[in-house]
């Protein structure tokens, strides 16, 4: 790197990791040559990588403040089966902050199928979990939205259903709590389904 830290030399052409790297972390990595007797080429320009997603450890909360939107947070996924998918938007009515959202598009859209899925959570079989969130409705249409957890970011890995709001159409924020309990311990996912129907 430029300040001489985590310097990798390839001088006779092999590849040296970078080892000490946090997981869900970006950085900038430069390269220069070692053209010998001490002397070295310019730095190359910096090319910005970010490291595989780890695991989260319990307790892990989630506030989407430190994004840009409309960007998800790192390590937060998404599966659109149909409609639109989520995001984040600024403080809309009724939040302070920034919230993870999904609408429909002014020309229409159809019935929604899409997930926003939590990191990978680290739990242990056999424990009691508690998952607290909050939700609501802008708008005057009623919408949907189910909770879920299971072994895989995707829609069939959602295999533990936890909540069902088959009918959202309060602006008054709500707060959920639910509790489940991990079968084995291991890697698990949370996701939040909208399956509002058509032009809601």
């Amino acid at each position: 790197m430029p300040d001489g830290s985590n310097e990798v030399s390839e001088g006779d052409g092999t590849i040296t990791a970078i080892t000490g790297l946090n997981s869900s972390t970006s950085y900038t990595a430069w390269v220069r040559a070692d053209c010998g007797d001490g002397s070295f080429s310019s730095w190359s320009s910096g090319v910005d990588f970010t490291t595989l997603c780890g695991t989260m450890s319990i307790p892990y909360a989630e506030d989407f403040n430190p994004v840009t939107t409309p960007a998800l947070p790192l390590c937060m996924s998404t599966q659109t089966v149909s409609g639109n998918t989520w995001r984040t938007v600024s403080a809309p009515s009724g939040m302070t902050g920034n919230s993870a959202n999904i609408s429909y598009t002014s020309f229409g859209s159809p019935d929604m199928d899409t997930w926003l899925f939590t990191p990978g959570l680290e739990l242990t079989g056999g424990t009691n979990y508690r998952l607290s969130y909050r939700y609501f409705n802008n708008s005057t249409y009623h919408e949907r939205m189910s909770v879920s957890f299971g072994t895989a970011a995707t829609e069939a890995g959602m295999t533990t259903a936890l909540a069902d709001h088959p009918s959202i159409s309060t602006n008054t924020v709500q707060n959920d709590t639910v509790y489940f309990t991990a079968t084995t311990t291991g890697t698990y996912y949370v996701g939040f389904k909208c399956y509002s129907i058509a032009d809601q």
